[in-house]
Parts: C-alpha cells; sequence; structure tokens
C-alpha cells in the first residue's frame, strides 16, 4: 500500500539560505502526524510544500508525493496540487487574524473558502452555494462543533481557542 503522503529530501532555500534542510517524511491512510517546533523552525514551509507551493522567492528541492500524486520536484502535470488541495491536504494559518475577518460570521467565510478550494459545486450558483455550505457543515463537524445555523451564525471572538 502506498504511503498517503511521502517527502523525501525537501529543502527550501531562499538565496544561500536553507529554510529546510532534506526532511523525509511518511505517513499511511489512517495516521496524524504533527509538526512541531519553535517560531521559525519550517513548519509552514514544510507544510505549503504539501499543496505545492512556497512564499516568494522560496526554491523547493526533493520529491513530495500526495496520494500518489507528485506536488513538488520531477515533471509533475501543471496543477498537480489542485488534486490534492481540500481533499487530502488544506492549509489553515496558524494566526486566526490571517484567516478570520473579525467582522465577517463563520458559516459565510466557510463556505466562501469551500468555494474557492473545492469548487465541486454543479448547477449554477444555486449548486455551487448549496455543496459550499454542504462542506462548511462538514468542517465544522470534523472540527468537534455542531453545524446547526446558530454556530454558523458566530463571529470568531465567539468561539474559544
Amino acid at each position: 500500500m502506498e504511503p498517503l503522503i511521502e517527502v523525501s529530501g525537501l529543502t527550501a532555500r531562499v538565496g544561500t539560505a536553507r529554510l529546510l534542510d532534506g526532511i523525509d517524511l511518511t505517513v499511511s491512510s489512517g495516521e496524524v502526524t504533527a509538526l512541531v517546533g519553535p517560531s521559525g523552525s519550517g513548519k509552514t514551509t514544510a507544510a505549503l510544500a504539501l499543496l505545492g507551493e512556497a512564499a516568494p522567492g522560496v526554491r523547493l528541492s526533493g520529491t513530495v508525493r500526495v496520494d500518489g500524486v507528485q506536488v513538488v520536484g520531477g515533471d509533475g502535470p501543471t496543477g498537480a496540487a489542485q488534486q490534492v488541495r481540500g481533499r487530502i491536504v488544506s492549509y489553515m494559518p496558524q494566526h486566526p487574524a490571517h484567516a478570520l475577518n473579525p467582522a465577517r460570521r463563520i458559516g459565510p467565510v466557510l463556505a466562501e473558502l469551500a468555494r474557492l478550494h473545492r469548487p465541486d459545486g454543479t448547477g449554477g450558483r444555486r449548486g455551487r452555494s448549496a455543496t459550499a455550505t454542504k462542506h462548511a457543515a462538514e468542517a465544522l463537524r470534523t472540527a468537534g462543533l455542531p453545524d446547526d445555523a446558530a454556530i454558523r451564525r458566530r463571529f470568531p471572538h465567539q468561539f474559544s481557542g
């Protein structure tokens, strides 16, 4: 059985500085893995590499495969990361102010993120909206929260931790 996530020799450079140096990581289906370390240790850089992304000016080398799709290294197909985004790997910035606007309710924010990252709705605008709402509810349930209207109407500051 092929690993769900396989990282081999992942290195990230900016100019002559090395942000990551030969990271190897394997995660099988059903496993949970945490990247931990102090601020500036490369956690975000490594996590973004799972999406085939890097901050401006950062060069990635090595190989990253997610669910059999090569997102870093080799001659992978253009847009390969789109095949795994939101389905296998998602990214939420560590600081809520970067993702959660204090003036916007959680439900519409989650639905907007679903429309951006999981554009699989059909049937015009109404179909896309219903699909996005379904994905937003799924995200709340995954986080251990009820997916009812009262929760979706809360503002970010109304959630603890």
